[in-house]
């Protein structure tokens, strides 16, 4: 899932009370999609009560049904976020979209994800930008109704404790569920973790179980924004 690594089509998959509904997607020319398949199938009753699996094998089941009779053979699937917890690569996102507020170039590649070229070389240095890209990251966080969120920082980069003190303080002061760790490598535990990350590291995408792109999300949304278009 390198930079310029080909865009694959997308399955969105809702999870209801009632029934298992898939639909798979193709990405094609101007931001538009071609439907490939949709597919709907009942769910056996008490399986899912009040949003709670209670029967886990059956929703498998059945989720496994408009798959196999659909013949849709994609391994990823896009989910629902809301009331989810997510792990966020807190340099990897956090960079980017300082460097989008300051109207450095962002290259959109062919995987879907936005990279920057700045880099912290061992030590991060809290920029003009910082603050109102905390708050931009919080915003969306809160509208795509996420229930927590953990950042991740590099212990062996300086200033990270300078910086989990200033997300603290923001985190005191406006209410937020989230927490910050800082950790040798938070590659690895973002790799290993069956969680929902949000990174666009092309190493730790490739290992991930689940991800949401939520830098994409927020860029996506900028009139302003400086991108670069990598991904035709």
């Amino acid at each position: 899932m390198g930079l310029f690594s080909k865009v694959k089509s997308v399955v969105g998959l809702d999870i209801g009370s009632s029934a298992i509904k898939a639909v798979e997607l193709k990405a094609g020319k101007g931001g538009s999609f071609q439907l490939l398949n949709l597919a709907s199938e009942p769910l056996a009753p008490e399986a899912i009560v009040d949003g709670t699996i209670l029967d886990a094998a059956v929703v498998i089941d059945t989720i496994a049904t408009p798959f196999n009779d659909n013949k849709i053979k994609h391994a990823d699937c896009a989910t629902a976020v809301s009331g989810n917890a997510v792990i966020i690569d807190g340099y990897n996102v956090l960079i980017t979209v300082e460097a989008c507020l300051s109207r450095a170039p962002i290259f959109l590649a062919r995987d879907g994800c936005f990279r920057d070229l700045a880099g912290i070389h061992g030590s991060y240095r809290k920029v003009t930008e910082t603050i109102g890209a905390i708050e931009l990251i919080a915003a969306n966080l809160q509208s795509l109704g996420i229930c927590h969120a953990l950042w991740l920082f590099d212990s062996p980069v300086s200033n990270s404790g300078r910086l989990k003190t200033i997300i603290y303080e923001l985190v005191e002061k406006n209410s937020w569920p989230w927490d910050v760790e800082l950790l040798q490598n938070p590659d690895t535990e973002l790799a290993k973790t069956d969680k929902i990350i949000i990174t666009a590291d092309s190493d730790v995408l490739d290992k991930c179980s689940r991800w949401i792109n939520l830098t994409g999300y927020i860029i996506g949304r900028m009139a302003d924004a400086n991108i670069v278009d990598l991904s035709v």
